[in-house]
Parts: structure tokens; C-alpha cells; sequence
């Protein structure tokens, strides 16, 4: 099974529906911050904790 996350993938960022690339935009919430890749088409697709490894 491939890691979404690894370097070598950017399928975390690449609408499923359409394959337009999403948009990254910043999510501040209480437990730190998140990335949210939205798609023009279809909205937020995913959503990432770049900071994960570092709690």
C-alpha cells in the first residue's frame, strides 16, 4: 500500500474526481495547525498535519 504522505506522493493533493491540483490553504485549529488541499471544482479533498511527526 503506498504512503499518501511520502515525498515520492502527491496524490494527497490531486482531486480524485477530477484531477485538477488542489489549492493549499492554511487551517489553524486548537491541537496546531493543518493544511487543507480544496479543489476549484469539488472543495477541500484533503487534509494534512505537516507537523505530526514533531507532537
Amino acid at each position: 500500500m503506498p504512503d499518501p504522505f511520502s515525498p515520492d506522493d502527491e496524490s494527497y493533493r490531486t482531486c480524485s474526481e477530477c484531477g485538477s491540483d488542489c489549492k493549499p490553504e492554511p487551517v489553524p485549529t486548537e491541537a496546531g495547525m493543518r493544511i487543507a488541499f480544496t479543489c476549484p471544482e469539488h472543495g477541500v479533498y484533503s487534509v494534512v498535519d505537516p507537523f505530526d511527526d514533531l507532537r
